[in-house]
């Protein structure tokens, strides 16, 4: 009798003992939507977590799916009760349209390595370059002008655009963008066409068009990749000299 007692105190210390420790919880949801917003604006998350266990926690990492968040933590030593806020700041431009990112605290909790924390919304481009801002040319005979029309898509009013920029060694590439009436209703399209003619030696090629926002102010310029391969198609080889003649002497 004395036996079974003693063990049963001993089955319940050893439960006690293991059901005690650090426990991270989230106080509230574990996920803020952020709702619909420009994309160049600022936007914070701000979540709380607690020490529910008996034992100090330590927040040992903050781990995020994306850089495009700034994550902070106010402390990261809970004693039991204690609390901590974290806060995600978004960076501007960073995303664009509809995004669910998550980010994990990994914490000395025992029973949960990592905590996680979810930031969703949808992030609104002042401006987008379509279908997309990496262009491929593919193989281009030399002297050969290649013509690729794009797109800018405006979701604000009062965008102003400057004009495009080219580096000088982008020798034979230019951008060109259509004239768009400024009352025109938002979202709309601005016409954008890209020529490219090959230089005359062939190779490879990668440049960079660049089309500053000038309003509204902060904004990231535009920049589209245009890529390829000048060769020399059907008529275009390496000249030959021309054969000598041989004499014959009798």
């Amino acid at each position: 009798m004395l036996y079974r007692t003693a063990s049963a105190w001993f089955l319940l210390l050893a439960c006690a003992c293991a059901s005690g420790g650090p426990k991270l919880v989230v106080m509230g949801q574990a996920e803020v939507e952020l709702g619909s917003f420009p994309a160049r604006k600022k936007r914070t998350a701000t979540f709380r977590v607690r020490n529910a266990g008996d034992a100090d926690l330590t927040i040992r990492r903050i781990r995020q799916t994306c850089g495009c968040f700034t994550v902070t933590i106010s402390r990261t030593t809970l004693p039991p009760s204690g609390q901590a806020v974290v806060t995600a700041e978004l960076i501007p431009e960073s995303v664009s349209h509809r995004f669910r990112k998550t980010v994990y605290l990994h914490s000395s909790d025992p029973a949960r390595k990592a905590t996680r924390l979810r930031v969703s919304g949808e992030a609104i481009p002042t401006v987008e370059i379509l279908p997309k801002k990496s262009i491929r040319l593919g193989h281009i005979p030399l002297g050969v002008p290649v013509k690729h029309p794009l797109r800018l898509r405006v979701h604000e009013r009062g965008v102003k655009l400057g004009k495009p920029e080219i580096p000088p060694a982008a020798d034979g590439l230019t951008a060109e963008l259509s004239p768009v009436s400024g009352t025109a209703n938002v979202p709309y399209n601005i016409p954008l066409q890209i020529t490219f003619t090959p230089p005359p030696m062939p190779g490879h090629f990668s440049h960079e068009v660049t089309i500053p926002i000038a309003s509204p102010e902060g904004c990231r310029p535009l920049t589209i990749k245009v890529s390829g391969e000048s060769t020399r198609g059907q008529g275009q080889g390496r000249s030959r000299p021309p054969k000598r003649e041989h004499s014959h002497q009798h």
